[in-house]
């Protein structure tokens, strides 16, 4: 069979490869000058390609339509992959369960892919972007077979521009709403300003994100029996780093969960979640009693970091012996519950991943192929699965290329 696959990301490269290692002629289309340009960004440049977790630990870090992926995590795995990598010539190592090339280098990652797909005579074709869904019409037959792998909206800058989703569309598939995923957000801390805190990194904090539930507000703006139902709030918890940029947060803490952000949430940060607020206070009054005559600010650092305390003290002149015990309290409400007014993400341009996508129910899981549209497959950002950060949105890409390069011979 002769197989055209769009797209030169991580999902269309081993879909290329797997479908020309199963004997078939294979053709990679990329619409921009260069395969892997988002790949060679991921990981801040350095590649979290996928993770040591068991398979239940990747379940449980898909955050949508995991069940969708069982058929292809079975049979392109974790260690499956770094098998893979490691038999191109890539050593590999592990960081806190996360897997990286030992050079650091995403590029290496991508060079491997290349190599590999020039070994394996696969055609590769750049500057090829497909302008029109006929052209993709075209090529469907019963002896050709195109595979779809054109990624999100994420970092369009590297060819990410949706394309896929217009063509899938066309052939009568759907798509749920997208919006960028693993995204920092903007906004102020305290309705101040994080300008001066970029580059300062919280280490294990909670960020919560509270959405008010605001569905059936009008059929129920006159029926007291239901304003108890419309001010419930769903709440979205991450334990982990935080970090500060110019203009809001960022940080796996702030990426795991940015994908809830929405016109109706609010962001709140706990500083110490490993102390409940009622030992925190003992702790305070205990170091309040062995500096009377400092200020609030001069101690608070035994706790926080420096530069974070000027955003949670009113006034960081007092002192401890006129700090009075509404102001404790207050404080100690800061510490536990610092809000953080979120105005946005920062967009698609600096997402890692893409939410939403091709509706999975009209693909076939254990094949990735259309169910409406036959030798018509997808793989990758453009489905509608995504997960948390720690290399298992890399994973799905692969898995998914993998099973899709199959063509239903698994």
């Amino acid at each position: 069979m002769t197989v055209t696959v769009i797209g030169g990301g991580p999902a269309g490269m081993i879909a290329a490869i797997t479908a020309a290692k199963n004997g078939h002629k294979v053709t990679l289309l990329e619409k921009t000058d260069k395969l892997g340009k988002k790949l060679a960004l991921t990981g801040g440049g350095r590649c979290n390609l996928t993770n040591t977790t068991d398979i239940d630990g990747f379940f449980r870090n898909i955050t949508t339509n995991s069940e969708f992926l069982y058929t292809a995590f079975y049979t392109f795995d974790n260690q499956t992959l770094m098998a893979f990598f490691e038999q191109l010539n890539v050593p590999l190592k592990v960081e806190n369960s996360r897997v990286f090339p030992k050079s650091d280098k995403a590029t290496d990652i991508v060079a491997a892919l290349e190599t590999e797909l020039k070994r394996l005579n696969v055609k590769i074709q750049l500057n090829s972007p497909v302008t029109d869904v006929s052209a993709i019409q075209n090529l469907l037959t019963a002896k050709n077979a195109v595979i779809v792998a054109t990624g999100g909206i994420s970092h369009p800058q590297t060819g990410s521009a949706g394309d896929g989703y217009n063509w899938a569309k066309q052939l009568g598939h759907t798509c749920t709403p997208l919006k960028p995923a693993l995204v920092p957000l903007r906004g102020r801390l305290a309705d101040k300003s994080t300008a001066d805190l970029a580059g300062v990194t919280l280490e294990n904090v909670t960020v919560k994100i509270i959405r008010k539930n605001t569905e059936n507000t009008e059929k129920s703006k006159n029926k007291s029996k239901n304003k108890s139902k419309n001010k419930a709030e769903k709440f979205h918890t991450k334990t982990g780093n935080l970090l500060f940029t110019h203009n809001g947060i960022s940080g796996p803490a702030v990426l795991d969960i940015s994908k809830y952000f929405s016109a109706n949430i609010a962001v709140f940060i706990d500083l110490l979640p490993n102390i409940t607020a009622q030992n925190l206070e003992k702790e305070l009054l205990a170091i309040f009693a062995k500096n009377p005559n400092k200020t609030v600010a001069n101690v608070l650092d035994k706790l926080l970091p420096k530069k974070i305390i000027p955003f949670i003290l009113d006034n960081p002149t007092e002192k401890i012996n006129g700090f009075s015990k509404a102001a404790r309290l207050a404080l100690l409400a800061k510490i536990k519950n610092l809000e953080f007014t979120a105005t946005g993400t920062a967009g698609a341009k600096a997402a890692m991943i893409t939410a939403g996508g091709i509706n999975v129910t009209e693909i076939n899981p254990q094949t990735m192929e259309s169910k409406i549209v036959p030798n018509l497959y997808f793989a990758g950002e453009i489905l509608d699965t995504d997960a948390l950060t720690g290399g298992f949105n890399l994973q799905i890409a692969f898995s998914t290329g993998v099973l899709a390069g199959l063509l239903g011979k698994t």
